[in-house]
């Protein structure tokens, strides 16, 4: 084999192996290879002192009378049949890889691996030629050896270095949103199904920028009330969806490094806590540092009541107004951002779990994630955020727009950034009017 098993970690996630290849073999065309096993459950024996307890009943319409039937294979929805399968099928994966030193992965009974062209048809022999000595099945018509496999429905264009969501499964996802929009309902069973399907096709997608519309599917999706009619917070979600299947950016295979970020962003908000003796106006800041610019720069801008009313009002602004700091960073710095790789520090635990995955239990939390992510899917910007603490928090000082921070930044040059709202954020244009 042109390449040992040795330098490659013993992973299983396609994504991460096919990005390390890229990485180790620059030059080499990548293909892939797929193999799915025939009704797998059922050629995996059950014991037969328990075969009285996998008897199965049919209607017999000829006969007006029922059959029964001993079933001598796991039936799909046995609790232990994917355990069992599960451990035939390691073992396959492992014998491929430990003795035929091919790089291969499975998900349940599909099996799939990534290999430069020079070896790829050495790899899909020692598959096929295993599952057939140890009498494992499989679907003729659904293998696959070419460089653009489609694995679990996700397409691995490996001359592009891109995955994307099928037609197939755009065409589904399409059909699923606008029926639920034209009626008006969404069950919790068909919001958990719906939930894990996009849940899936988020991967694929740029930054995995469809998490920010999930969390109100899976309310529903566990909710115990009995309604089933579309809130504000589900149709955007699902119009949103709509948009993201139809035209957002297929996910990127690139190359592994360990390389800084190009820019790091720290940004905090303030609003006057009475409890506390505060005054003075809500607020946001940042402290921004590029690595192609020899100074910091920093921006900071209060924030009104009425666009702090036109995102749903809140006893405590708190949240709200930290979440307006990402955004606007973003807005500020769109045009050295594009294609570029980005950390944001913000102090907030609920800022963080909201730009992440979304935890939040508020609509307008959620609807200002969705433009930060929009934003995110705009410029191409691969993001990674993460927590300060407050004390360490830099953008503390332009957030309260202290006196003294300011003569600091005087002092040592660093560059004051001209700040506006956007129009997406101005309360007559608000974003979130699209989940009406």
């Amino acid at each position: 084999r042109s390449l040992s098993t040795s330098i490659l970690p013993r992973q299983t996630v396609s994504f991460r192996r096919s990005n390390l290849f890229h990485k180790l073999l620059p030059d080499a065309q990548l293909m892939g290879w797929i193999l799915d096993e025939k009704n797998a459950y059922r050629w995996i024996p059950i014991n037969p002192k328990q075969r009285r307890s996998a008897v199965i009943c049919v209607y017999d319409p000829t006969k007006d009378t029922i059959a029964y039937f001993a079933m001598i294979g796991h039936p799909f929805g046995m609790r232990s049949a994917v355990y069992n399968y599960n451990r035939r099928s390691l073992l396959l994966n492992t014998i491929l890889r430990a003795e035929f030193g091919v790089l291969s992965s499975f998900y349940y009974d599909d099996k799939f691996g990534f290999e430069p062209k020079d070896t790829i048809d050495s790899a899909y022999l020692a598959a096929v030629m295993l599952h057939t000595w140890v009498g494992a099945i499989f679907n003729e018509a659904k293998m696959q050896l070419t460089d653009s496999p489609v694995i679990l429905g996700v397409l691995y264009d490996l001359r592009k270095q891109i995955i994307s969501i099928t037609n197939d499964r755009k065409a589904s996802i399409i059909q699923t949103t606008d029926e639920i929009l034209s009626s008006g309902r969404l069950s919790p069973g068909l919001a958990g199904k719906l939930n894990g399907r996009l849940s899936f096709a988020a991967m694929q997608l740029w930054g995995k920028v469809g998490r920010a519309y999930l969390r109100s599917l899976s309310e529903r999706q566990y909710s115990k009330t009995g309604h089933d009619t579309i809130t504000p917070a589900i149709g955007l979600s699902l119009r949103e969806w709509s948009r993201l299947t139809l035209s957002g950016t297929p996910r990127p295979i690139n190359k592994v490094n360990d390389e800084p970020a190009d820019i790091v962003i720290f940004t905090d908000g303030f609003f006057p806590n009475p409890m506390l003796n505060e005054s003075g106006d809500a607020r946001v800041g940042g402290v921004i540092f590029d690595r192609c610019r020899s100074k910091p720069m920093v921006f900071t801008l209060p924030i009104s009541e009425e666009m702090m009313r036109c995102w749903i009002p809140r006893k405590t602004q708190i949240s709200m107004v930290e979440l307006f700091a990402p955004v606007l960073a973003m807005e500020y710095m769109a045009s050295a951002m594009h294609n570029k790789s980005v950390i944001f520090f913000v102090d907030s635990e609920s800022v963080e779990g909201a730009m992440v995955k979304s935890y939040s239990a508020s609509d307008d939390l959620c609807e200002l994630v969705g433009v930060f992510w929009r934003l995110a899917d705009k410029l191409k910007v691969s993001i990674y955020v993460d927590r300060v603490s407050t004390d360490a928090n830099i953008a503390d000082g332009p957030s309260r727009d202290y006196k003294e921070f300011w003569k600091v930044v005087d002092e040592q040059g660093w560059c004051r950034l001209d700040t506006w709202v956007p129009d997406y954020l101005h309360p007559d244009t608000a974003f979130k009017g699209l989940g009406v």
